[in-house]
């Protein structure tokens, strides 16, 4: 399947399904990040506005990881450990799904 052939809204999870969100925007520029933690990790984002991003449930269980800069905020689950998107510390209105 291609990034084009995604149908909106975008649907994603956690690894054990607690924490849902959607996004209602297509993605493009897909890229991996070289810094520390997303490249141990082998993360693929892409950016978009911060309010296209709507958390369907879970948020509770939800937790942030702030480093370095402690600017970005990396959101993970905190029963599976799953990253699911995070706030981007260049430009706070946008916000990189994973």
């Amino acid at each position: 399947m291609k990034v084009k052939d995604l149908k909106l809204p975008l649907k994603g999870s956690c690894h054990c399904g607690v924490t849902k969100f959607q996004a209602n925007i297509s993605l493009k520029d897909l890229r991996r990040c070289n810094c520390s933690i997303c490249s141990r990790k082998g993360l693929v984002m892409g950016s978009a506005p911060v309010d296209v991003l709507t958390i369907i449930s879970g948020k509770k269980n939800l937790s942030t990881y702030k480093w370095n800069t402690i600017v970005a905020e990396h959101y993970f689950c905190k029963i599976c450990g799953i990253n699911t998107h995070q706030k981007n510390d260049q430009i706070l209105v946008k916000m990189d799904i994973i």
